[in-house]
């Protein structure tokens, strides 16, 4: 049976006209490229070439064209692609199968089919929109196709199910390097996985395991990383605008999507090879606003409220409760007090 991986390994060995037009393109954004070079990296004619450019100019493309000088891929132009992810991807991870769609009722669903059929370590799932996203505690989680960069990432790792939360962690990280690297925001972690800038929501991340349940070793995970962009607030449902926003303002210059997903894969591929030395928890508390702040949390039925203390290596919250005494959290939704 051709499974999605063999396909793939195929498409490796015969590079498509057009993957290789977007590649050429994607890495000399914002300048010219002859018709005859692209032709010749390829091996097909300049029609082939110039057919090519005119299906991608179709698809939206910003692809300019200008005799004796050839095709531009316009700066502004941001099309997520795998394509267009390559070129910014370290040397180890050039290979990866990744998997872009215009649409998908969800990232982590869409990976969790293609790990049943056999996907590799590191296979990447990335969507422009989704219909049904997810976020924790079985909530929605807003997916606009305008701005948005969806992405789940399946990780093969062979480490106790103990660890699942470090990759929570270690992906809030990831996020705020990833969006520093190519911008001046300092974006911030509120615990345990929202990413936040000016007061707003940018970032949700959603980790879910998979356990073998006679050796208590993880089989599986499933990284969700889900980044209001460049989102505008009317793309955003009703009621979750007061809550949610985008990286970057309208008319802010941003990182464009294609860089940031592959600065997001380095970021999060590289980490995941240090699963369990807990590494990133110094960085991780530095970048959290909720510590030393009073909060409210619901547990077990009850409220509480009392002041976060302290973030411990394996991702748990130590409240100081305001009742007396201290408690952990593993899980759950804080809410800092503002009264």
């Amino acid at each position: 049976m051709n499974t999605p991986f063999l396909l793939e390994n195929r498409r490796r060995m015969t590079v498509t006209v057009r993957q290789h037009i977007v590649e050429c393109l994607e890495a000399h954004k914002g300048e010219y490229v002859s018709g005859e070079e692209l032709a010749a990296g390829i091996g097909v004619s300049r029609a082939a070439v110039w057919k090519t450019i005119q299906g991608l100019q179709e698809e939206g493309y910003q692809i300019d064209s200008m005799p004796r000088r050839g095709y531009c891929l316009a700066l502004e132009s941001d099309i997520l692609s795998r394509e267009g992810i390559r070129p910014f991807l370290d040397s180890r991870w050039k290979d990866i199968p990744i998997w872009v769609h215009d649409r998908l009722d969800s990232t982590n669903q869409e990976v969790k089919r293609l790990a049943a059929e056999g996907a590799p370590h590191n296979t990447v799932v990335i969507a422009r929109a989704q219909t049904a996203g997810r976020g924790r505690l079985g909530r929605s989680f807003a997916s606009p196709q305008e701005g948005g960069l969806y992405m789940s990432v399946l990780l093969r790792p062979c480490v106790s199910a103990s660890l699942a939360v470090d990759v929570t962690t270690l992906a809030a990280v990831s996020v705020c390097r990833a969006i520093e690297k190519g911008s001046d925001k300092k974006p911030m972690i509120k615990w345990v996985n929202d990413i936040f800038l000016n007061g707003k929501k940018v970032c949700g991340i959603l980790t879910e395991a998979v356990s073998d349940v006679e050796t208590g070793m993880i089989d599986s995970l499933v990284l969700g990383i889900g980044i209001n962009v460049t989102t505008p607030p009317e793309a955003f449902p009703p009621e979750v605008r007061q809550i949610a926003g985008p990286v970057f303002e309208p008319g802010e210059k941003s990182i464009p999507k294609n860089e940031l997903a592959a600065n997001l894969l380095n970021e999060v591929l590289g980490h995941a090879e240090e699963l369990g030395s807990h590494r990133h928890m110094e960085e991780y508390r530095k970048r959290c606003f909720i510590l030393g702040k009073n909060v409210r949390f619901h547990k077990e039925e009850k409220d509480y409220t009392g002041v976060a203390k302290e973030i411990c290596d394996d991702g748990s919250l130590l409240v100081a409760l305001d009742q007396g005494g201290d408690i952990r959290l593993q899980s759950g939704e804080v809410s800092v007090r503002t009264d």
